[in-house]
């Protein structure tokens, strides 16, 4: 009897690389940095959470309690970078996360910027709202949402909201019904 070992090998390293994958996205986990200059600028304590995809990852519920451990670390600024909601979030569950960022106790506030996933890919009716009402949703809730602009906080320190770059794919898409550009 012949024996596979290269098909097991490669069995385990694919059950082993989708399992660490899974946990990874499942899992929120802490990273310090700190920057320092010789600028006298003060200080700022920031917190970023990015790649949330709430509703594949976890709910409504999860992303509010994940706000509150941001919060006990007394930060200055929170930034929410990119991929927030996912094309499954329900528009309860997106609510609810834009509701969490609204109860945060920070010093200057929060701020948002859009990633490739959070106006969605498909139609506006398959999750119920579109990037509009969650700009919407946002902003009722006193956070800025940043799309290629700037904001001074504490005469010190600039944030910078890019526009993601899949918004000039779909711009380019929408003007004259291709994507590479050409007329």
């Amino acid at each position: 009897m012949k024996r596979y070992y290269a098909g097991a090998v490669a069995l385990v390293f694919t059950i082993g690389y989708l399992g660490s994958g899974w946990y990874l996205a499942h899992h929120v986990w802490e990273t310090d940095y700190q920057i320092q200059t010789d600028k006298e600028v003060g200080s700022l304590r920031v917190a970023v959470f990015a790649d949330s995809h709430v509703g594949t990852t976890f709910h409504g519920e999860g992303f509010a309690e994940h706000m509150k451990t941001i919060e006990e670390q007394h930060p200055d600024v929170v930034l929410i970078v990119g991929d927030f909601v996912d094309d499954d979030t329900t528009k309860e569950d997106m609510i609810a996360c834009c509701k969490a960022l609204g109860e945060l106790d920070t010093t200057y506030g929060v701020y948002y910027v859009f990633g490739n996933h959070d106006k969605g890919y498909y139609p506006p009716e398959y999750r119920g709202y579109d990037g509009n009402d969650l700009i919407v949703e946002l902003e009722k809730n006193q956070v800025h949402v940043l799309q290629d602009e700037v904001e001074l906080i504490a005469d010190k320190f600039y944030i910078i909201g890019r526009q993601d770059k899949s918004e000039e794919y779909a711009e380019k898409k929408s003007h004259n019904g291709r994507t590479d550009g050409k007329p």
